[in-house]
Order: C-alpha cells, then sequence, then structure tokens
C-alpha cells in the first residue's frame, strides 16, 4: 500500500514578507496604489497591519527625500553664490579692462540693459499713490467665514463642511 501523498496548509506569510510583496506592487505601479494590492490575497486584520506598516514604512521613505532634497537644495544654493559670485568677478575684470563685449571660442559675454521701477518706500507710496498704481489682492477669509458660521449666521455662497480622515498609530 501506497502513502498518499501529504498535503500541507499553505505556508502563512509573515508581515516582512507581505509588506515587501506590498511595496513591490506599489512600485510596479509607478508609486500608485492599484487594485493590484488587493489581490494579494489578505484578510481584513492581515490587510490592515500590512497597510499600516507600509504607510509607516512609506512615511520614513518620505521624511528621506525630504532630507535628501533639502541637501540638494542647499548644494544648489551653493552653486548660485559660485555663479554670483564668479559674473561679480568677471565684472569687474571687464570694467577694469575697459571691455564692453568680449567672445571666446566657447562663450560670449556682453552686457545688456534693462529697466525696472525702485520705490523707495513703499508702504508710503501706497498710501498715497492713485489707484492705476496700485493692485489691490482680494482673497476668502476662511476664517471668518467659519466663525459665522459655526456662529448660526448665513453666509451666502459658503458652506461649512465636516470631513473623516483615517488615522493609524
Amino acid at each position: 500500500m501506497t502513502a498518499a501523498p501529504r498535503m500541507e496548509a499553505p505556508k502563512r506569510r509573515t508581515l516582512h514578507e507581505i509588506v515587501r510583496e506590498m511595496i513591490a506592487v506599489i512600485a510596479d505601479s509607478g508609486g500608485e496604489v492599484t487594485a493590484r494590492v488587493d489581490e494579494l490575497g489578505l484578510e481584513l486584520t492581515d490587510k490592515a497591519e500590512a497597510y499600516c506598516a507600509v504607510m509607516r514604512e512609506l512615511a520614513a521613505e518620505r521624511e528621506k527625500l525630504e532630507e535628501l532634497s533639502r541637501a540638494y537644495k542647499v548644494m544648489a544654493a551653493a552653486r548660485d553664490e559660485a555663479i554670483t559670485g564668479l559674473k561679480f568677478r568677471l565684472d569687474q575684470a571687464l570694467t577694469a579692462a575697459g571691455v564692453e563685449k568680449l567672445k571666446t571660442p566657447s562663450s560670449s559675454i556682453y552686457y545688456q540693459t534693462s529697466s525696472s521701477v525702485h520705490v523707495e518706500r513703499e508702504q508710503e507710496f501706497l498710501d498715497s499713490a492713485p489707484d492705476r498704481f496700485v493692485n489691490v489682492k482680494q482673497s476668502v477669509n476662511r476664517t471668518a467665514i467659519k466663525e459665522a458660521l459655526e456662529a448660526g449666521e448665513v453666509v451666502e455662497g459658503a458652506e461649512l463642511r465636516t470631513a473623516r480622515h483615517l488615522r493609524f498609530r
């Protein structure tokens, strides 16, 4: 008599495996969360646990990327300062030599003129200038509208909306 092949229950995946799989699915979708995430076949508790773990990991990754972005912005600002310094020194050299235009094998250097308006004391100017010289930007005062609506006032064209936000810890 031959023994029947033994059927083993499918091996339960660890949270780490599920998280890696879910992140791979998101990455394969160009960073978007698609229906493929739901096709991982997870029960609600496992799904919630995995979603929270992935959200924590993605948030940590976002913070690292933001940190990297800040570092690159600092480096870019340093490059801008170097460019400004080199332009200043080139201007000094051209002025000292009395040169208005210079052509090199790889560059053409020249002075271009432009005009702009400079206002000495801007607030004083705004207080006394004719309307045609002043731009007025209007914006909605959402804080005042919210306070009025909460106090029971009717504000035409505005309403107080309540939103639900899913949070996890």
